[in-house]
């Protein structure tokens, strides 16, 4: 062996016995390496597929022949061979990636990397209301709040969760760094909703404060406007929130309470003084007690049967875009005001 293969190969070999302090987020290449590795995607979930590539500003790669090994066994080898697919652990391992690069026939180049894997997700939720029992989260309406809560998944190689707080949480909207809201352990957030018919790009970058994890969450976060939705108000069963009354519906009795829910304004509960309620029925208005402005009666004389035009619109006092208008058509036959179902179910 020539002295120039021999210091090399010994270079190397004590390369790879260095302990490593890399991921497969945070790339610490073998010092005055040559290579560069990029991984694809970038911040891997566990279990996720990864391609792994490597590139080189003064090594001739395709003209090299390069060995990829996963966790010490040689996975591929080839000329010209910059890229492998792999995949990520489960959480709290390990999976080193090392390749040996020979660019000639004296000439040996190392260099390793490692994934740890980690996943990062966004939970969040608007302050607008939504009926009980309401399958889904609360939407944003213009200028409603956001809070967000970043989920992050991680363990060390031992299997013990790594705390919130040895993460630094940098929270992003549509690219722009919140600096207000981001630093050590600051996995809550708090910010405004996205303007009238936008939508906003919220990220946050998750990395572990000796920099070994790290992972990145992002939410695509829409304006919508608020929406009205009508129910029975039984005396004795209160609001029935299976049955949404329809534009067009038949109601079982000329004597009925109706209760109307300001789907995605900012309220928490329906007493809330800011919205305002504007009822009408037949072309009337119809004043309401201002301590429950959400409910009207709707009262037909005994035993008529016939057609109620109601129509509502909604608004919230400090914000005046959130607002909302919609119309009913409700008849009373004499087949609905015999068949009187509490739990009878329609569609919205």
């Amino acid at each position: 062996m020539s002295r120039k293969r021999y210091l090399l190969f010994f270079v190397c070999f004590v390369a790879f016995l260095l302990p490593l302090d890399t991921d497969a987020q945070l790339i610490l290449p073998v010092i005055n390496s040559p290579i560069s590795f990029n991984l694809n995607p970038n911040n891997p979930s566990p279990g996720e597929k990864v391609k792994v590539s490597i590139e080189s500003y003064s090594v001739d790669l395709d003209r090299a022949t390069i060995d990829w090994f996963v966790n010490g066994e040689l996975l591929a080898r080839g000329n010209g061979l910059k890229t492998i697919d792999t995949y990520a652990g489960e959480l709290g391992s390990e999976t080193s990636i090392s390749v040996v690069v020979r660019p000639d026939e004296i000439t040996e180049i190392f260099d390793q990397i490692l994934i740890r894997p980690m996943h990062v997700s966004i939970i969040w939720e608007a302050d607008t209301y939504t009926s009980p029992f309401y399958k889904g989260r609360a939407l944003p309406s213009t200028n409603a709040t956001i809070f967000l809560e970043a989920y992050q998944r991680a363990k060390d190689t031992n299997g013990n969760d790594i705390p919130n707080e040895d993460f630094i949480f940098t929270w992003k909207k549509n690219g722009a760094i919140l600096k207000e809201i981001s630093g050590r352990g600051r996995r809550e957030a708090r910010i405004p909703g996205p303007l009238l018919f936008g939508e906003d790009i919220i990220s946050v970058e998750v990395v572990s404060t000796d920099n070994k994890y790290s992972s990145k969450g992002i939410a695509r976060i829409a304006a919508v406007e608020p929406h009205i939705s009508l129910y029975e108000d039984d005396p004795l069963l209160g609001i029935m929130y299976h049955r949404a009354i329809g534009t067009e519906d038949t109601i079982p009795e000329s004597d009925i309470t109706l209760a109307a829910i300001p789907f995605y304004t900012s309220v928490r509960n329906l007493f809330n003084e800011n919205v305002s309620y504007v009822w009408n029925v037949n072309n009337q208005d119809i004043l309401t007690d201002p301590r429950d402005p959400f409910r009207i009666i709707l009262r037909l004389a005994s035993g008529v049967v016939g057609t109620a035009q109601i129509s509502l619109a909604i608004s919230h006092i400090e914000h005046f875009l959130q607002a909302a208008e919609k119309f009913w058509t409700l008849s009373v036959t004499r087949e609905s005001a015999s068949q009187r179902d509490p739990f009878f179910r329609t569609v919205n």
